[in-house]
């Protein structure tokens, strides 16, 4: 591209360059200096336009110390011609003095000797995306919340490991499709939650909503889900993003506000004696009622028994390691909760929190 072509470009009707709603700059591929920039690269990087096309700052200058070695390398690949273009997610130090978060998007532009002379660069910036992510972890440690990023333009998703223990699925695995989570929804629940994401997304606004799904191992659990939109300088959604918590619980102690007296009083029982051995049918018999009975009940509620158990414990055992005691071990908590298997009590709290015992341990410290 000719100095001509620059001038061409820069002389082109600043309503259509500022109105793009992404930051575009030129960039010198020989010196790495900014000869073009457009309103919103403008704002983004917080300097005026003769500032940035005028000065002698590089891009890289501009990118944070951390981010540049992985910018650099990238950038490296793109004039030597293995890469026509690169992705990736950075910071800048704004004129001032503050950072911004930015996806960039970088092409390389070839002269007519087929080398590269200039690179164009797209740049969004995604600050509130980066920030809600953070206080999103922040949350996930605190109140055990499962956290989610949904990209809307390329309908991709990214999640913390404990989202997948939500649905009984390996922490390992990749996160789930939106068709995928869809699948794993409840059936009757299904139309519910795609209306309720299409609103959100059609208003640009956050929701709460709970609904049902189904493990793979068949049980019925209820989430809770809190989520809001961020959307670019042109106002388009870009990210869903939120917080989902298991809430079955809950709706289990609601589900024995209302049962039989029978039931109320094992679900007592079992609230104040969970470190204990407990046996159905011994429970049964103490409150006057047969086991058929109680697993009948359980059944018509689509509840288990033995896993609400299971879970209780799981959860006196995440309270132990996350606030411990000088000493305490994992094989301590176990057994004090009422596991009798060491490795079986690590992969349930693997499944339950997406984390192994031990972490939890290590990041209370």
């Amino acid at each position: 591209m000719p100095e001509k072509e620059l001038e061409r470009i820069a002389s082109m009707p600043r309503v259509f360059l500022d109105g793009l709603g992404v930051g575009i700059s030129l960039i010198d591929a020989r010196t790495g200096r900014i000869r073009f920039a457009n309103k919103e690269y403008c704002r983004i990087l917080g300097y005026s336009e003769h500032e940035l096309t005028r000065g002698s700052l590089s891009f890289l200058e501009l990118t944070h110390p951390d981010d540049r070695e992985r910018n650099n390398a990238e950038h490296r690949r793109l004039l030597s011609g293995e890469i026509p273009q690169y992705r990736l997610d950075k910071r800048y130090l704004r004129g001032d003095g503050n950072l911004v978060w930015v996806h960039v998007t970088v092409n390389a532009i070839k002269d007519s000797k087929g080398d590269v002379r200039w690179c164009s660069a797209a740049v969004e910036d995604i600050s509130a995306t980066k920030i809600l992510e953070q206080q999103l972890a922040a949350a996930q440690r605190v109140a055990g919340l499962a956290t989610w990023n949904f990209a809307v333009k390329t309908n991709s998703s990214e999640t913390s490991p404990s989202f997948n223990a939500l649905f009984g699925v390996s922490t390992s695995a990749p996160p789930p499709s939106p068709e995928e989570l869809i699948a794993r929804v409840h059936p009757d629940d299904r139309a519910d939650v795609r209306a309720t994401v299409r609103r959100a997304l059609a208003r640009r606004a956050g929701y709460t909503h709970e609904y049902r799904i189904v493990r793979q191992d068949g049980e019925v659990r209820w989430l809770r889900e809190i989520a809001t939109c961020v959307y670019d300088a042109a106002g388009d959604v870009t990210n869903l993003i939120g917080a989902t918590i298991d809430i079955t619980d809950a709706k289990t102690r609601q589900a024995s506000d209302l049962a039989p007296k029978p039931i109320r009083d094992i679900f007592r029982h079992i609230e104040t004696n969970w470190n204990r051995p407990l046996s159905i049918n011994e429970l049964a018999k103490r409150y006057g009622v047969s086991s058929r009975y109680v697993f009948k009940y359980f059944a018509s509620q689509k509840m288990s028994l033995a896993k609400h158990i299971k879970q209780l414990r799981l959860r006196h055992a995440r309270q132990k390691l996350s606030h411990p005691t000088p000493g305490t071990t994992v094989t301590q908590v176990a057994t004090e909760c009422g596991f009798s298997n060491l490795g079986h009590f690590a992969k349930d709290y693997g499944l339950e929190f997406g984390e192994k015992p031990s972490e939890t341990l290590t990041g209370s410290s």
